[in-house]
């Protein structure tokens, strides 16, 4: 799962799981509402599971959805919007039928194998072609609008590669909330560092370096945050009870560090 994003979604599994243990005996919910407040679930998710599991009539809305219903419409409104996407939900779930389960899966299926994305739909297949605003009027090129406004931010940071001289490299586990929550690190801080303020740093962590090698400058890519990285490799006499030192092979076997400090690792 390194670098691929399932950090959080393994939690919550767990959470989720614990949770119908705690809350509902063993039993898993069967309602849109109660599968929504189950951690990691959202309103597609649960609105899938509480149609076709139990025939809830709820819509499940994905992007698959969005794009069916946008080109049948005609609609030129930005689908990446979350207004668009409760503006679809409260429609179809004006036109829900009996049978939620079936309905639900009919679009997402529609859109997956037939209405296409990137304006290559296999329109001559599609069971709705004459009820298709962009088919009509050969708008689905063009639809659905999807305008993604992403605001990233850049954060500076400098990278501890720290080795003690039995060859142990020291870690440290990150916060239970925000960014990588809950995994294990190389120790850094935010901004660049001069040489002098590098050692200030390295004191106030009871680490006198025997050396201090510059390991360059790195850049790893989030979803919404930028991190432009400086890294030092410094080997010290002492490990500083501050952190977790481990070995090269335990570090790999049991602490699998993120993907965003493995340029540094490598350098080890």
């Amino acid at each position: 799962w390194e670098g691929l994003g399932y950090y959080s979604r393994a939690r919550n599994l767990h959470k989720a799981a614990q949770c119908i243990m705690q809350e509902y005996g063993g039993n898993f919910p069967q309602t849109y509402q109660a599968l929504r407040k189950l951690p990691g679930i959202g309103d597609y998710t649960a609105g899938a599971i509480a149609s076709i599991c139990f025939n809830e009539k709820v819509p499940a809305v994905d992007g698959n959805v969005l794009r069916v219903v946008a080109r049948i419409l005609g609609s030129d409104k930005n689908v990446l919007l979350a207004e668009t996407k409760k503006e679809v939900t409260a429609l179809l779930q004006s036109v829900m039928p009996e049978e939620a389960g079936a309905f639900n899966e009919a679009l997402m299926e529609l859109g997956e194998n037939i209405c296409l994305p990137n304006g290559t739909p296999l329109c001559e297949k599609c069971p709705l072609q004459e009820h298709c605003t962009a088919y009509e009027k050969d708008l689905t090129g063009q639809l659905p609008v999807r305008i993604k406004e992403v605001k990233r931010r850049q954060e500076e940071k400098t990278i501890f590669l720290l080795v003690s001289e039995n060859g142990r490299i020291a870690i440290e586990k990150r916060g239970k909330k925000g960014l990588l929550a809950g995994m294990y690190q190389l120790p850094n801080t935010e901004g660049y560092y001069t040489e002098a303020a590098l050692r200030d740093k390295l004191r106030s962590w009871d680490i006198e370096p025997l050396s201090i090698v510059p390991l360059g400058e790195a850049k790893h890519v989030f979803t919404h945050i930028d991190w432009l990285m400086q890294g030092f490799r410094i080997v010290t006499p002492t490990e500083s009870d501050r952190f977790l030192w481990v070995t090269p092979e335990e570090l790999k076997a049991s602490y699998a560090l993120p993907s965003a400090f493995k340029y540094y690792y490598d350098r080890y």
